[in-house]
């Protein structure tokens, strides 16, 4: 009796011939707007990871410019450079999602 009830506790998940669960596929965001709401989460993360990494860049780069009698230090254009073609790679990655909200709210 004790292993029955133990065993009904838990879903039992099966597969049939094709991988699939008999049950069906399971997908936790199911509607239109909750993967929207998703997906700009994401985005979110990505476009501040972005941010993170082109500010500092950025901000070196305007010292340069308004403060021409700075020294050029080429660590730190190294440094900058790098952060630069990191913040790019996120920003890259947030595309595609931008391009699937797009996508779902039309």
């Amino acid at each position: 009796m004790h292993q029955k009830i133990r065993r009904n506790l838990f879903l039992n998940f099966e597969k049939e011939e094709n991988g699939l669960s008999k049950m069906g596929s399971l997908e936790v965001y199911s509607s239109a707007d909750a993967k929207i709401k998703l997906y700009q989460r994401i985005n979110t993360i990505w476009y501040m990871l972005a941010l993170i990494f082109v500010g500092p860049s950025f901000m070196t780069a305007f010292k340069f410019i308004f403060n021409p009698i700075t020294e050029v230090v080429t660590p730190i254009i190294l440094l900058d450079l790098i952060l630069l073609l990191i913040g790019l790679f996120f920003f890259k990655q947030s595309r595609p999602l931008a391009k699937k909200i797009n996508d779902l709210k039309e």
